[in-house]
């Protein structure tokens, strides 16, 4: 379900982040998010969508770095977080930076659960 939730909120925070060309893929996602039980976000730790409109932006960006987190624990139980030097968040193994985010208070942007996923898979 995580993998789902990921699919559904990312598109939505890039939109409200950092990419207007994700515009459709966030009006989409966002009559998907409606449609999910709100047992399935309640049982990683989430809000469902926000019925507020302007409430969106902080949603999706909170689900988004929470869901985030979720997937590289999952896989890689032993790596941290932390913010780097320019305030993003940050994924370090041993003290060695790995990725991160091209925004404040943020991880790196993917769209898919996939993607992420192989990123992951990729720093072994």
């Amino acid at each position: 379900m995580t993998d789902k939730l990921f699919d559904i909120v990312a598109p939505i925070a890039i939109y409200h982040r950092t990419d207007v060309t994700f515009e459709g893929a966030a009006k989409v996602a966002m009559r998907k998010a409606k449609k999910i039980d709100v047992g399935d976000w309640t049982a990683v730790g989430l809000s469902p969508p926000p019925a507020r409109r302007d409430a969106i932006p902080d949603w999706a960006f909170q689900c988004y770095n929470t869901l985030f987190w979720r997937i590289v624990k999952e896989m890689r139980p032993n790596w941290r977080w932390a913010f780097d030097k320019w305030g993003a968040r940050a994924i370090y193994s041993r003290s060695r930076l790995l990725f991160s985010g091209d925004d404040t208070q943020c991880f790196p942007w993917y769209a898919e659960a996939s993607l992420l996923r192989q990123r992951i898979e990729d720093e072994l």
